[in-house]
């Protein structure tokens, strides 16, 4: 209400009952604008450089977080690749280098023993030896003993010999 003098009301009493605590005098003043949603928390240099809503700057180049993650990921890949790399290559070759070692050990094996199996019957069948059948397979063992030893000892040579002269 205004008074028939045409003034303002009275301000209220100060700390009466009723009334409102003190306030600063800057209350009424506009608030800078929020930042949005995900942003930097006031005060808070965001990755352009600015501080926050007081617009204090910030002594930092325009996209520095950018530059300091690819720093930082081509430091570690330029690592990787120096380590874990060359070990991961000499682990796959000695696995594979084992699994086709083991694949044609075996093969050796089965390969043998279906020979001496056709060689036992090749022997078996030869006209003569009737009722030997037994005893006629240790000439098969022999032969078959003194080819696989006289392989061995050339490969012990080959395995002991020298560098070849050049």
């Amino acid at each position: 209400m205004a008074s028939p003098t045409g003034s303002a009301p009275p301000p209220p009493p100060a700390g009466g009952a009723g009334s409102d605590p003190p306030r600063p005098p800057d209350w009424a003043a506009p608030r800078p604008p929020s930042p949005p949603a995900g942003g930097p928390a006031p005060g808070r240099p965001d990755d352009r450089g600015t501080a926050g809503p007081k617009g204090t700057p910030v002594l930092l180049p325009d996209g520095w977080v950018g530059k300091v993650t690819d720093k930082i990921i081509s430091s570690v890949d330029g690592v990787r690749a120096k380590t874990t790399v060359p070990i991961e290559k000499i682990g796959r070759i000695v696995v594979w280098g084992l699994l086709i070692a083991t694949a044609g050990i075996s093969l050796l094996v089965v390969l043998l023993i279906g020979v001496l199996r056709i060689a036992y019957e090749a022997v078996g069948n030869i006209p003569g030896i009737d009722g030997r059948e037994g005893r006629s397979v240790w000439i098969i063992d022999v032969l078959f003993g003194v080819v696989l030893i006289v392989l061995g000892l050339l490969v012990v040579k080959k395995g002991t010999s020298g560098p070849p002269e050049v």
